[in-house]
């Protein structure tokens, strides 16, 4: 009787840890496509991100000067 608990308890534990790790994919994959970036083809060619960036040369080499070479 008591071996047959023992082992009811086992697999009651490895169950609950099973349900655990699903359910915290589960939230893990549900955050993660929530915070996702909504884009559709009508209208992700107006928020693209532009490539080159425009700047003063003085600007440009006052920053450099400011962060120092990398």
């Amino acid at each position: 009787m008591l071996t047959l608990l023992a082992n009811w308890f086992k697999t009651a534990v490895s169950t609950a840890y099973v349900l655990v790790i699903i359910a915290c994919m589960l939230v893990v994959l549900g955050c993660s496509r929530q915070n996702a970036p909504q884009t559709n083809s009508a209208t992700s060619h107006s928020q693209e991100i532009p490539l080159e960036v425009h700047m003063d040369p003085a600007e440009a080499t006052e920053q450099y000067q400011r962060t120092g070479p990398r």
